[in-house]
């Protein structure tokens, strides 16, 4: 009966189940779909051949029953699979605000999939297909909120010949999560909290020689890093186990898997994808399955670090961590060195670049390198905001005087490298325990009272640590640090004019707003950070799914502030990451190649939010520390291809000349294929060796997986690796000749 056949699709029976899914060895069609036999007074091509598989009688195959894209076929299985009893499309919530909710159609059309002129609403579709930066123009999106609606959406783009781009928050860079031409299905709406399921039966060792892990957390898609850290935090703050999180809160947790994954934690934990043990998706065929180390083996392979391109992810199971201090205690640090503000100055270079080297060693070759993550920038002769670009931010477990030990020893806290009283004199060390700010008294520090507490290992300025119980309120202080302190925050979750409106805490933790001034925004003071109430904060509103912390930047209502139709355009005015090898992933490198980057003049416009270059010299930007645990697990294990390199590099491009230099290492011996790139970074697919430099030696393989399993190219996409649609012939074009033999005799 094929695509024709008619059923009403809520009342889960059908006449003939033939031709509505291909065929993989031993599948069972377990949710079929078809397309109406007429809609809307229209009846759908008759003539139309069917979007089928292999039967056992069926030689051609796929090669012969693959149509081209059928848009009113797309729009009426779409809306006779999703609209009520009264032909009306529900609307569904997508995100929760102080200042009004925003209310979607469950199926979002574009004019190329609208049944009517008048049916296609601009806004609407421009608020649906929201990327985080580029714009791009999808033919519908579907807002799934479970599994049913997922094998709906993707029966209804197979039977009609379109490709899906699977949607956790949209937060793809290059904003190929909204992939033009396809049928978007988004899964924020199936991030609920009801659905973390956390099973402390199941224990084992990790990665790491003596880590363990403590049990398992189930994750369903759709989620954030701030909701997935909230639901760790309730089930395990009692036990003190961790995970993997990234620090924009709202990142979605299954893309960021795909590719790897890093935190502050990798280093112990591994990436993200190291955790993950079991994968629940559907199949372009429309198939629900698990992928294990023991069923689906392949698809489990390419799913941890090998990026996606097989089928739309419902869930996942991830390991939760101990924490292997004695002290069970995690503190969070900020080390600010010496200015650099002179690249002709040999001095300042040397300093810098001798921070450089130690660092280096304590990520590739201390074994306590691994008890701490985080980010760093150093350089930076920028008239902007030079003293951001000489820090150390991270995340250590164990406490602060476990902290002092490691990064002490390792030669990080050594007076001649810090800041001084000269350089910042109402700026001394900081020390915060238990929410409480240690030997200070009417904003006066006293430092002998630190060293007497700490020992001598304490610097006097530089230095800024916090000790937690739990990851759970670490990792709340660094996004507020990070993202609630400055403008930035407006780029990477949809805050509003008034952060501490938004959060509900107190306006005393917050920068006055200007009541005459329109434009006037507030921020949290960067003290209010360690507080209990605005962790706390922090905590709870990172648990809505829909709030605001989970949206990606920017808030619709400022969007256009920032230029032309912001909406609509993307955030291109923010600079756009997909320059060429933005994300680089580097291995060691020589002192030579620091003190030459360190040289370069900074050069670029500034981000108009933040005031720190997009395209920058000096600065050597860590976006991420991932020595450690990626780089100890088997390289032929998973799909991830970097566990040869530590340092993740910023998101957006380097300067040619950056690149240049850094080619000229003996790591790259002076070509560019060697240069490893971060896929979740957005690289600019038009590189001309993309999939090279993103998934380096598993391209071949991580090809065969998604041509066995989407031999349609269902879900194509130039984030992922190509199928292979090359197979040799079988018969020869031009067959050698046979003197003795004519063709008559043939």
């Amino acid at each position: 009966m094929g695509v024709n056949a008619s059923r009403h699709l809520r009342d889960g029976v059908v006449d003939d189940l033939e031709g509505d899914t291909f065929h993989l060895p031993n599948d069972v069609d377990d949710y079929p779909h078809i397309n109406p036999t007429n809609f809307s007074g229209f009846p759908l091509n008759p003539g139309r051949t069917p979007f089928v598989g292999q039967d056992t009688d069926d030689t051609c195959g796929l090669s012969c029953r693959g149509p081209d894209e059928y848009a009113f076929g797309l729009l009426s299985c779409l809306r006779e699979a999703f609209q009520d009893q009264n032909g009306v499309m529900p609307t569904v919530t997508i995100a929760k605000s102080r200042v009004g909710d925003t209310k979607l159609s469950k199926v979002v059309f574009s004019p190329a999939t609208s049944l009517e002129p008048g049916a296609f609403v601009l806004n609407e579709y421009n608020v649906a297909r929201k990327a985080l930066v580029n714009s791009r123009l999808p033919s519908a999106i579907l807002f799934a909120e479970t599994i049913e609606d997922v094998q709906h959406g993707v029966n209804c783009a197979r039977v009609n010949g379109y490709k899906i781009s699977p949607r956790g928050r949209g937060h793809d860079p290059a904003g190929l999560s909204s992939l033009d031409g396809s049928l978007v299905i988004d899964m924020q709406l199936n991030c609920k909290l009801d659905d973390f399921v956390a099973d402390k039966t199941v224990k084992g060792d990790h990665i790491v020689p003596g880590s363990k892990y403590i049990g398992t957390m189930k994750a369903p898609s759709g989620c954030t890093n701030a909701v997935f850290l909230g639901a760790v935090y309730d089930e395990f703050k009692e036990e003190g186990g961790f995970n993997v999180c990234g620090s924009c809160p709202a990142v979605g947790i299954t893309g960021y898997i795909l590719n790897g994954g890093y935190g502050a934690t990798t280093p112990y934990a591994g990436t993200s994808a190291d955790l993950v043990t079991e994968i629940e998706m559907v199949l372009y065929n429309g198939k629900r399955i698990t992928a294990s180390k023991t069923e689906n083996e392949d698809i489990f392979w390419a799913s941890q670090g090998g990026t996606g391109g097989i089928g739309v992810i419902t869930s996942f199971v991830s390991r939760i961590i101990e924490n292997p201090s004695q002290t069970k205690k995690f503190t969070s640090f900020n080390i600010q060195f010496a200015p650099f503000t002179d690249t002709t100055n040999k001095t300042q270079v040397d300093t810098q670049t001798e921070i450089l080297m130690r660092m280096q060693h304590l990520t590739y070759d201390n074994p306590k390198g691994v008890f701490f993550g985080g980010s760093s920038s150093i350089g930076g002769n920028t008239a902007n905001n030079p003293s951001s670009c000489r820090t150390i931010i991270g995340q250590f477990l164990g406490s602060v005087k476990e902290f002092l030990d490691v990064f002490f020893d390792a030669g990080l806290l050594n007076p001649e490298l810090l800041v001084t009283g000269d350089d910042q004199p109402d700026a001394p060390s900081l020390a915060i325990r238990n929410y409480e700010l240690l030997c200070s008294d009417n904003n006066t520090v006293d430092y002998a009272c630190l060293k007497k507490e700490f020992g001598d290992q304490f610097p006097e300025y530089g230095l800024t640590v916090a000790e937690y119980n739990t990851q759970g309120e670490m990792q709340a202080q660094e996004i507020c640090t990070v993202w609630g302190t400055n403008a930035g925050g407006f780029s990477v979750m949809e805050r509003t004019l008034d952060i501490c409106a938004d959060l509900g805490i107190s306006n005393k933790s917050c920068s006055a707003l200007d009541p005459e001034n329109v434009f006037s925004f507030n921020n949290v003071l960067p003290l209010s950070c360690f507080e209990r109430e605005v962790i706390a904060a922090f905590l709870s509103n990172g648990k809505v799914p829909q709030g605001f912390l989970n949206r990606k930047g920017i808030t619709d209502s400022v969007y256009n502030f920032l230029g032309p139709n912001g909406l609509a355009l993307g955030q291109q005015n923010l600079g756009n990451p997909g320059m060429g090898a933005g994300g680089l992933i580097i291995p060691p490198i020589q002192r030579e190649t620091f003190r030459k980057l360190l040289a370069i003049q900074a050069e670029g416009n500034p981000n108009i939010t933040t005031g720190v270059m997009f395209t920058t010299g000096t600065q050597i930007n860590i976006n991420h520390f991932v020595h450690g645990a990626p780089l100890l697990v088997p390289p032929e294990s998973s799909g991830y291809p970097h566990r040869n390199a530590a340092w993740n590099l910023q998101l957006q491009g380097q300067l040619p000349k950056f690149n240049s230099i850094l080619l000229e290492d003996r790591a790259y011996q002076g070509d560019a294929i060697n240069l490893q790139v971060y896929g979740n970074y957005g690289p600019s697919i038009r590189m001309p060796n993309y999939e090279r430099h993103v998934y380096v030696d598993k391209v071949e393989e991580l090809s065969r997986i998604r041509t066995l399993h989407d031999p349609l190219g269902g879900f194509d996409s130039p984030r992922y690796v190509d199928r292979n649609r090359r197979a040799p012939r079988t018969v020869p074009l031009f067959p050698e000749k046979n003197p003795k033999t004519s063709i008559q005799e043939k």
